[in-house]
């Protein structure tokens, strides 16, 4: 007997302004949301249906769109804009099993981020510029219908009004293209209106990772209501995602993070990795100067395979933040230097954080503690190898102490 899983359920989506889908948690508090049938902004391309005088009508799933991408906002948008309504039946019940969730299951045929992107770019021509012929409204007003929205501000609309276009990262296939890109592309000055910065995540992964850890930890993020985007090896279903071209290593590793600062837009950049369990607090956050980085330095080791928890002082990168012109300028260099000379655990990880001579820069670092933790998890797959004794460190570790994750504060109920 098979039984429908009720939890998680969604009943409502959206599009951002990049355009990319997007889960519209928030309508579902609304009146409008509340009934068996209720309207929708966009739609998930998993499963919808419509006659077939409007599927060609509507010209539905175009053949220019491409092979792979931007399916619900086309289908959507179309829909909408040409006088139609899209409407979830809340008593129907489907599953879709994403193949973007890491492991053995991936797609079986060819696909790439260049794809995914050419899609949006297609959809952003189209729709943005209200160049499609048989629109009756521009999109500007579907924005507004379901307003506010996540993903979009009011200067993103003023932008859609006005019939201003938008610039995104050209998409890559190859790690040379980046190169010539970033020798070019100047550093944008801070941009803080009304002394508010706005803040984004830069989450990045080699995809090595089982996907119910990965899974807890891209839904506390999802959780926090910033901006994210993802860098991986492989196509993944995870906010803004830039599938990378390349090898797992050192190397790669900055490139990811070069390549998502490179492509989110705020003011500051959380650098997150894809088995750290963030607390909410983590995010509160905001940095003071423009010119220094910023660490958590409460962050406990914890073993998956038993829960075992160690603390020391110390700072990881996956517990960073800064303003974006900061981390452009730091991280520009650093794949610089290690494209050209390769590179020596001596240049070290952690921007700003210590003198010797290999340094990547002179930049400074300061330090913030959040009262819950976050969460290192050591798996079989970590890039780095995991150290549990103090006799394997070279200096000796200051403030050691062992625990259980579930001992400690805001974990109690973790089930790794």
């Amino acid at each position: 007997m098979w039984i429908g899983k009720t939890n998680p359920a969604s009943t409502s989506y959206c599009f951002d302004a990049e355009p990319h889908f997007q889960y519209f948690r928030e309508y579902k508090s609304r009146p409008e949301a509340k009934g068996d049938l209720t309207e929708t902004m966009s739609l998930q391309g998993s499963f919808f249906m419509c006659t077939r005088e409007k599927w060609f009508d509507l010209n539905i799933c175009d053949e220019a769109f491409g092979s792979w991408g931007s399916q619900g906002i086309e289908t959507a948008v179309k829909t909408w804009l040409s006088g139609g309504r899209v409407i979830v039946n809340h008593k129907t019940w489907y599953a879709h099993m994403f193949r973007t969730k890491g492991g053995d299951f991936g797609f079986p045929y060819p696909i790439s981020g260049k794809q995914i992107q050419g899609a949006k770019r297609h959809a952003r021509d189209l729709f943005f510029k209200n160049q499609w012929p048989m629109q009756k409204y521009p999109l500007s007003w579907l924005v507004e219908k379901f307003w506010p929205i996540p993903g979009w501000t009011d200067e993103d609309l003023a932008k859609l009004k006005s019939g201003t276009t938008y610039s995104y990262p050209k998409p890559t296939s190859s790690p040379e293209p980046i190169r010539e890109e970033r020798q070019e592309a100047p550093v944008p000055p801070v941009a803080v209106k009304a002394g508010h910065a706005r803040k984004g995540i830069v989450y990045y992964t080699d995809n090595r990772i089982e996907p119910e850890l990965a899974k807890k930890v891209q839904a506390r993020l999802l959780e926090t209501g910033l901006p994210i985007v993802s860098v991986s090896l492989k196509l993944l279903d995870f906010g803004n995602n830039i599938v990378f071209p390349g090898e797992r290593s050192y190397l790669t590793m900055f490139r990811q993070i070069l390549t998502g600062i490179e492509a989110m837009e705020t003011d500051i950049i959380f650098l997150c990795e894809h088995d750290v369990l963030y607390t909410p607090e983590h995010f509160a956050f905001t940095p003071e100067k423009d010119d220094l980085f910023y660490y958590n330095t409460h962050n406990w080791q914890v073993r998956q395979a038993d829960g075992f928890a160690l603390y020391w002082d110390c700072r990881k990168v996956s517990q960073v933040c800064a303003f974006r012109t900061l981390m452009l300028k730091h991280y520009r260099e650093r794949v610089r230097r290690v494209e050209a000379e390769g590179f020596s655990r001596r240049m070290g990880f952690e921007p700003g954080t210590h003198g010797r001579p290999e340094r990547v820069d002179d930049y400074k670092c300061a330090d913030f503690r959040t009262e819950i933790p976050n969460l290192d998890i050591r798996h079989k797959f970590n890039l780095t190898a995991s150290r549990w004794r103090q006799d394997q460190f070279r200096n000796k570790p200051k403030n050691w102490k062992e625990s259980h994750v579930n001992k400690l504060t805001g974990w109690e109920d973790l089930k790794l």
